[in-house]
Order: C-alpha cells, then sequence, then structure tokens
C-alpha cells in the first residue's frame, strides 16, 4: 500500500514511488535456547497473557502509588504519566532529571523521588517533565514516558525494582 514503507517519494532508484514490497524470507539457522516450555507442559510466553487486552494503546487506568507517598502514576495507553505533589515556588532550576532508555532519576530541590529501571524501556526523546495542575487544582510536576514499542504493558509498579521488592515482600511474608 502506498502509504506505507517508503510512501510517494520511493527509495533511490530501486524503489520507485507508492511501490508495493514483497520480500523472499529463507530462515538460515537459529539457536536453542530453552525448550520454551513452562512446567505445565505449555508454551510459556514469557508472562505474555493473550486473554489480556491491555497493551500498547489499551494500557488505560490507575497505575499506583509510591510507598513512600512521593508519587502516583497513571497509564495513558503508549505512555504512563507520574504525578509529584510540589510546594509553590518550585522551578525549573529546582528539578534534577536523568532519562535514559532503561535508567530514569527525578529529585526535587535535591529530595530524589524515584531513581531506578523504568517498568518498560522508554522513549527518550519522547519523554519529558512539565509543571502544571492535576485534576483537582493542585500544582504538580507531571512526568510523562513514552513507553518504546506499541504492544508494550507497564507493569504493577513504576520502576522494576519496586517489583522485585514487593515480589520479595510476599515471600517473607509467606514463610513467617
Amino acid at each position: 500500500a502506498p502509504e506505507l514503507p517508503y510512501g510517494e517519494r520511493g527509495a533511490g532508484p530501486k524503489i520507485p514511488g507508492n511501490a508495493t514490497l514483497k520480500f523472499d524470507v529463507e530462515l538460515l539457522s537459529f539457536e536453542e535456547t530453552a525448550d520454551g516450555f513452562g512446567e505445565d507442559g505449555d508454551f510459556d510466553l514469557g508472562g505474555f497473557d493473550p486473554e489480556d487486552d491491555k497493551y500498547g494503546r489499551l494500557d488505560l487506568g490507575p497505575g499506583g502509588e509510591d510507598p513512600n507517598g512521593k508519587y502516583r502514576w497513571e497509564r495513558n495507553g503508549l505512555e504512563v504519566i507520574a504525578y509529584i505533589p510540589i510546594e509553590d515556588g518550585v522551578g525549573k532550576r529546582d528539578i534534577d532529571y536523568d532519562f535514559r532508555r532503561q535508567f530514569v532519576r527525578l529529585a526535587v530541590r535535591g529530595d530524589t523521588i524515584f531513581e531506578g529501571e523504568p517498568g518498560c524501556a522508554i522513549e527518550v526523546d519522547e519523554s519529558f517533565w512539565e509543571i502544571d495542575e492535576d485534576k483537582d487544582g493542585k500544582t504538580c510536576l507531571m512526568v510523562h514516558f513514552k513507553k518504546k514499542g506499541e504492544t508494550s504493558k507497564w507493569p504493577p509498579t513504576l520502576l522494576k525494582q519496586q517489583q522485585e521488592e514487593d515480589d520479595g515482600d510476599d515471600d517473607d511474608d509467606e514463610a513467617q
């Protein structure tokens, strides 16, 4: 279809504008890494649940809250937004941040709000922060993380370490 790969421009002398491309693909080899099957004999989908349709643009709704009360976050399709309440007078010079594909850090006036590996890899160039009002009219720092990948689903926590800590806490509870 002309609206796909190269559109009206084409790509050099071999691919004219509005061309339909066809590819022949040949499997040259493969490596076995594991049998791919879970303990019950079913194929292991690596946490993907085919019955769950809340991936990509459909990954919507509440996300969660920081256990220390520093922020809350929401799922908004291809991005998640963290809301950090801030005091009056906080400005851009008070915000210190580092956004990388698999690492994020945010501090306000020297107080670290979060630091670690985000729940999903993020598009750094499309992730940003702004100071605005939330739904309740309270001034807050809003951090927008654009998920890398159209089929990503953010896990139950903003950062992966929080998920691991939560999982560890459950094990401790069971041992008691």
